[in-house]
């Protein structure tokens, strides 16, 4: 299976850094973006598997982010975190479709649990997007290749 591409969205550099790290030690392609509006703007351009978001960013929130990423692609799994819990943030990003919302501060060991659960609700996605791109490799139309033999007479 191929691995997740996956975006991490946080204004707080270490958080992304973090993240990063870690899911780059799990063989993942991994994107970072340092907000909300460079999310949406990258979500434009790119399909990810996995997107990870800050709920509270500057500017545009991780609920803006949610709703552009099911709207550019609704299968993309979204994980919300926070250090801003609150029921009704928690109720509103379920509601728009996110797969789960962490709190900060998270232990690691939670973290990779949720990714992992998370990442093997999107692995069908994976392996269609892996045999369609396969698929369009393998039919790819080429230029004929003409090769004249010479006639021969008995």
């Amino acid at each position: 299976m191929p691995d997740a591409r996956v975006l991490v969205v946080d204004d707080e550099r270490s958080m992304r850094d973090l993240l990063a790290i870690m899911l780059k030690q799990e063989g993942h392609d991994v994107a970072v973006v340092e907000g909300g509006a460079q999310a949406i703007e990258t979500l434009s351009r790119e399909v990810f598997d996995l997107i990870i978001t800050d709920l509270r960013m500057r500017e545009v929130d991780g609920l803006a982010v949610l709703r552009a990423a099911k709207e550019h692609s609704p299968e993309t799994v979204v994980v919300v975190i926070t250090a801003f819990a609150s029921t009704e943030t928690a109720v509103e990003a379920m509601k728009l479709g996110a797969y789960d919302y962490i709190t900060k501060p998270f232990k690691m060991d939670e973290i990779k649990l949720v990714l992992a659960n998370a990442l093997e609700r999107s692995a069908p996605t994976r392996a269609r997007r892996s045999v369609g791109s396969s698929i369009a490799e393998s039919t790819q139309i080429r230029s004929p290749t003409t090769v004249a033999s010479p006639m021969t007479r008995p």
